[in-house]
């Protein structure tokens, strides 16, 4: 059933009295004149004629009360764009749509495909015009994205900016799968390249992605459940995000959306499809570089506790190189809230479970936005957004994922994966037959030291190090050779007393 606007249903009901008056002023004067009461009788037929006229101009009228006229700009946003390309000043185009113009017509290029641009009826604003107020609203945050502030700088009304950022919005999130997508194998070389130069690590190499949960904030308190489930460890109403990315461009190849703020990181990860299936997505020997907030597990390498390293050296070098690696997700989260600042504070209100999802694909939307721009990000542009650079230009190869790959290649990895896929699933129906579940964390648990372990004999090789107060026992509990000792004593102290 079409939906009525609340304006239709106000003008029915007004409609609906008015006929009911006339009616009864057509019965009074047909009354009074069988009554020989002419002068009364013309009375009730004027104003039954008069409220008819009424039902007219009030179908006539856009508005049903006055207002007071709104001062427009002569261009729209999308004219001012073209403007600012012809005259090369990309620094004012960037300032409106937070791209660079060769992105932005790219987007308008494959959102102009989606049927939501091409209505049946009406004349709709160009496919430009309605992306570049998506993006402006995206690349602005606090009042710069209010409504009022984008219809004025646009010169489109209210109700249109609403519709023109939900088109895209919807347009955006159908583009996901094509866009947010894993790497392939080209992409993942040229980043374990980057991971072996930048650590001068061999061994370090196969980590070639990043993890990271961000916390997009809420400008306005939900008005669902209260808003407990938003709040989070800062005590801010927000959405936490999980972002997989890659560690040489920060392009985002996997993502968790819909935690509430008060999940925790490790809680939004097991939502997502790698948890539910590693071997689908990496090979044999890869992984995923983590920080603490995340869990023990074969695919996953976080650095020694904090309190751990404050006791030993060598939990501290190996943290130390781990993080030049691993900050690469602050950067790529950074990337991210600086081109569009509307992920700093989402201004939508949160009344009700569609409000909710809308959000998250709201989120979604600015998320492939992102990643459709960075293709024609340089390092200098990159800097434009965030502090550090990528420390080189871009080439070709960077963004290799989103244009034609080698199908022979690609078709073999696939295949491989399949296979190790299947083979993880018997590995777990297997285990789950044979172990308990505190049997098989501890398999886990193990498993993700073991990776560990490994890569800090490597580092120690390739650096010409040595383990200076740790033991192989001692870094498996996290602990230092003098704390191991000492935590044996007093095992041992117990069992004597005992």
């Amino acid at each position: 059933m079409p939906r009525r606007s609340a304006r239709t249903q106000l003008e029915e009901g007004i409609v609906c009295a008015s006929i009911v008056y006339a009616d009864g002023l057509l019965r009074d004067a047909e009354e009074e004149d069988q009554h020989d009461d002419a002068e009364r009788a013309d009375d009730a037929i004027v104003d039954a004629t008069l409220a008819v006229q009424a039902i007219q101009v009030l179908q006539q009228q856009r508005y049903l009360r006055d207002r007071a006229p709104v001062a427009r700009v002569d261009v729209t946003l999308g004219q001012r764009l073209v403007a600012y390309e012809k005259a090369g000043d990309h620094l004012r185009f960037r300032q409106l749509v937070r791209m660079e113009p060769e992105a932005f017509h790219r987007i308008v290029a494959i959102l102009a495909e989606d049927p939501i641009f091409r209505p049946v009826r009406g004349r709709p604003a160009s496919v430009e015009d309605q992306v570049a107020v998506a993006m402006f609203r995206f690349g602005h945050d606090g009042n710069g994205a209010s409504v009022k502030n984008t219809a004025e700088v646009s010169g489109f009304s209210e109700g249109s900016i609403v519709n023109f950022t939900r088109r895209t919005v919807q347009a955006l999130c159908k583009l996901e799968e094509r866009v947010l997508c894993w790497p392939n194998q080209a992409e993942k070389e040229e980043s374990k390249t980057w991971v072996e130069d930048r650590c001068g690590v061999p061994e370090w190499r196969d980590g070639f992605a990043s993890v990271d949960g961000v916390h997009i904030n809420c400008a306005w308190a939900p008005g669902l459940d209260h808003g407990d489930a938003f709040m989070n460890r800062k005590h801010q109403f927000s959405f936490n995000v999980q972002l997989v990315t890659m560690v040489h461009t920060l392009r985002i190849i996997s993502y968790v959306v819909g935690h509430r703020g008060a999940s925790s990181d490790s809680r939004a990860w097991s939502c997502s499809s790698i948890v539910e299936g590693p071997a689908k997505y990496l090979g044999a020997g890869e992984w995923i570089w983590a920080d603490l907030g995340y869990p023990y597990a074969p695919y996953l390498v976080s650095p020694y506790q904090h309190m751990a390293a404050t006791k030993s050296v060598d939990f501290r070098r190996f943290n130390y190189y781990l993080s030049s690696i691993r900050i690469r997700s602050e950067h790529a989260m950074a990337y991210v809230k600086g081109r569009f600042p509307a992920l700093k504070g989402y201004r939508g209100l949160l009344s009700s479970t569609d409000a909710e999802s809308y959000a998250h694909d709201f989120i979604l939307a600015a998320l492939v936005a992102h990643n459709l721009a960075m293709i024609n990000d340089a390092a200098g542009r990159y800097l434009h957004y965030v502090k550090e650079g990528l420390e080189r230009a871009m080439v070709a190869a960077d963004y290799d994922w989103f244009s034609a790959q080698d199908e022979d290649i690609e078709r073999a990895a696939v295949a491989q994966r399949q296979t190790s896929h299947q083979s993880w699933l018997e590995r777990q129906q297997f285990e789950a037959q044979q172990y308990s579940l505190a049997d098989r964390d501890d398999i886990r648990i193990d498993a993700a030291k073991e990776r560990r372990e490994a890569l800090h004999d490597s580092l120690n090789r390739a650096k010409g190090l040595t383990f200076e107060d740790t033991t192989w026992r001692s870094r498996f509990k996290e602990l230092s050779r003098q704390q191991l000792v000492i935590l044996e004593q007093r095992q041992m102290d117990r069992r004597i007393l005992t």
